[in-house]
């Protein structure tokens, strides 16, 4: 078991980013492609994160069954077949990134997860670390999630509407920004965690936007101090706990609900006039204590 997330060269994923979501693309490796080759019953399966199932029925030799093996189960397969899927060039650009990996027997895998999602009406690839329902190992204190169940609540809680700027804070692996794609000039993305800024860079990178995208490394507001927003969207770790950091994304360092009651109290003071502020929180009520 592994406790920490391989290393990845950021700029070549990146790089290879838009080629990967072309070749994705191309081969109907998309959410509607996945459930018309799986059928309802395999997809189910595949959501809930029930690997086994899933491999049952795609032992084929098709391109779409090669790709859902590397990319959605994390098999370890031969590297002909990871080029004989999608071409020798982008096969070897994700060997050199650090992106496939190989085994003490040779074969290879993908050691992230990139899947894609249908996120507002769009096709995108999200780039993250693999959850530990598909793979034996322990998410470490780096691990960066994809999109789970808060943030697909607060993808749906967050307009739409025209704005100028926008300020994701805590993008983690960019989830929210990519909502946010469609109807913002500019958007500025925060993260006090390098690696799911790398990670986010490649989603970014894969969605082809023209949008300007600005990916910042800090803590909480302190990137942006000075500067206000016309939209805020916010899933910070806001699971109340001790002031202490198991892992990035859950855990803030503040103590109970602190994390929930910093954004609530600053995010205010970096909207522009008329701007919101759309975000998950979670609070503490104490005994004895009116709400």
């Amino acid at each position: 078991m592994t406790s920490f997330g391989p290393h990845f060269d950021a700029a070549a994923l990146r790089d290879l980013a838009p080629e990967l979501a072309e070749a994705f693309s191309q081969a109907s490796f998309t959410t509607d492609g996945l459930a018309g080759h799986l059928g309802p019953e395999l997809t189910e399966a595949l959501y809930r994160g029930e690997p086994a199932a899933v491999a049952r029925g795609t032992a084929g030799n098709s391109q779409l069954d090669t790709l859902i093996r590397f990319f959605l189960l994390h098999e370890h397969l031969p590297a002909t077949l990871l080029a004989d899927a999608l071409g020798a060039r982008l096969a070897a650009k994700l060997l050199d990134a650090g992106v496939a990996l190989s085994d003490d027997r040779g074969s290879i895998y993908i050691a992230l997860d990139i899947r894609p999602h249908i996120i507002v009406g769009s096709n995108r690839l999200v780039f993250s670390d693999v959850d530990a329902s598909l793979v034996d190992h322990v998410p470490g204190a780096d691990h960066v999630l994809g999109v789970g169940a808060a943030s697909l609540s607060l993808l749906q809680s967050t307009p739409v509407s025209p704005v100028s700027t926008v300020l994701d804070l805590g993008t983690g692996s960019g989830v929210q920004l990519l909502g946010q794609l469609e109807c913002a000039r500019s958007i500025t993305a925060t993260d006090v965690h390098r690696r799911a800024l790398d990670l986010a860079g490649a989603t970014v990178a894969a969605s082809g936007t023209s949008t300007e995208v600005e990916l910042v490394e800090g803590s909480w507001f302190e990137p942006v101090a000075g500067r206000t927003f016309d939209r805020i969207v916010a899933n910070p770790p806001f699971v109340v706990g001790l002031p202490q950091v198991g892992h990035v994304y859950r855990d803030s360092g503040l103590n109970l609900d602190g994390a929930s009651e910093l954004v609530v109290s600053q995010a205010v003071d970096h909207l522009a006039p008329g701007g919101t502020a759309h975000l998950l929180a979670a609070w503490v009520h104490t005994s004895g204590q009116t709400w």
